[in-house]
């Protein structure tokens, strides 16, 4: 389960999270590009506290993507139909 927002000392960083697991999710924005915006905007501890954050909230929602795709049936497996027959 993602555990957002991560916490770097007293500081809360809900939009690392955010962004990162739209990274993973949505594939529009690549989590090196959250992680150049994140050191443009910020430095040090709390740059890397960020990207952290950001690195953790991608990886866990591409694990959960991973997983659910491998509950789905595989839509290229040939259909197995069954066919019933009346009973007499």
């Amino acid at each position: 389960m993602l555990s957002a927002p991560v916490q770097l000392g007293s500081l809360t960083l809900p939009n690392a999270v955010l962004l990162g697991a739209f990274a993973g999710l949505a594939g529009q924005i690549s989590l090196p590009a959250v992680v150049s915006a994140i050191r443009d905007k910020f430095s040090g501890k709390v740059a890397e506290g960020n990207i952290a954050a950001a690195t953790a909230a991608c990886q866990q929602v591409k694990e959960r993507l991973r997983a659910q795709a491998s509950l789905q049936p595989d839509q290229n497996a040939p259909r197995q139909d069954v066919q019933l027959q009346e009973v007499r």
